[in-house]
């Protein structure tokens, strides 16, 4: 009777368990609000894939980060009207944004500012850029009521938030690093600069290796010998989890996710992924 009472408490934990890692993993659970302690939330708003019902997708990212002390928007999409929709559609509060980070200066990652400045009009939000950004795109931020910010060094944007330096070149860009309980987490807009690059100094950067990498990882245009190589190098530089997405291309993907097995996140439009915040 003590062993069967003890396989019933062990067998429901496990599923309460796996229902709860669903829950989140899909957006179901309730989402990180400034001044909770406990955790730092992704949630993905525009991507060429959808992870739930009720949203569109679309060639482009954008994703919600909201942690304990700052609710910021990294990259907005390639449509205003579409990441609109999906923002709506995801219930997401858009309006207590208090950052903006744009990775680098294609359309399918800037196109969407018309609805973010709609949205935070009246409010002075800063919007940080690498250094590279053209002086049009600094003015149409301007122009919109928002506070441009260029990024050319490794910097602190808020407690547990940093911004790489402005990596790579002809396209130049810049990733978002935050603190997590598992180890720092890397976010990328398309990694022009190479993914494999920016997560070693974004490690040097920190001091400390990058065990999240979540984003574009610009390896659509690679064959399977290079993509397996580019594999090894993240396990080589200490990646522990990873979310291909975006420009990353489906084999590449698919690559990754057979490599890190329950260490692979998917992402996809709705996509809602919860850390534990760094002690």
């Amino acid at each position: 009777m003590i062993l069967l009472s003890r396989f019933r408490k062990k067998f429901f934990g496990l599923a309460a368990a796996l229902i709860f890692s669903l829950g989140v993993g899909l957006g179901l659970g309730a989402p990180a609000q400034e001044g909770d302690s406990g955790s730092v939330r992704l949630t993905v708003l525009y991507d060429n894939t959808t992870a739930v019902d009720g949203v569109q997708a679309d060639w482009g990212f954008a994703c919600l980060v909201e942690t304990p002390d700052k609710t910021l928007l990294f990259d907005s999409g390639a449509k205003a009207d579409i990441l609109g929709k999906n923002v709506k559609a995801l219930g997401v509060d858009l309006s207590r944004v208090n950052m903006v980070v744009f990775s680098h200066e294609h359309g399918d990652h800037t196109g969407g500012l018309s609805f973010v400045a709609e949205t935070l009009r009246g409010r002075d939000v800063l919007v940080y850029m690498p250094e590279s950004f053209t002086a049009g795109f600094v003015q149409k931020v301007e122009q919109v009521g928002l506070r441009p910010v260029k990024v050319k060094e490794f910097i602190a944007v808020g407690p547990g938030l940093h911004l790489t330096s402005e990596m790579g070149g002809p396209i130049k860009e810049i990733g978002l690093l935050l603190d997590t309980a598992d180890g720092p987490l890397l976010l990328t807009g398309c990694a022009h600069p190479g993914i494999a690059d920016m997560v070693r100094e974004s490690g040097r950067s920190l001091g400390r290796p990058v065990a999240i990498v979540l984003g574009g990882f610009h390896l659509l245009n690679l064959d399977e010998v290079a993509i397996k190589a580019k594999v090894g190098e993240f396990q080589t530089l200490g990646v522990k989890k990873c979310g291909a997405t975006h420009c990353t291309g489906e084999k590449a993907i698919r690559a990754f996710q057979e490599a890190y097995g329950p260490g692979f996140l998917a992402m996809g439009v709705g996509r809602r992924l919860t850390f534990r915040r760094a002690s």
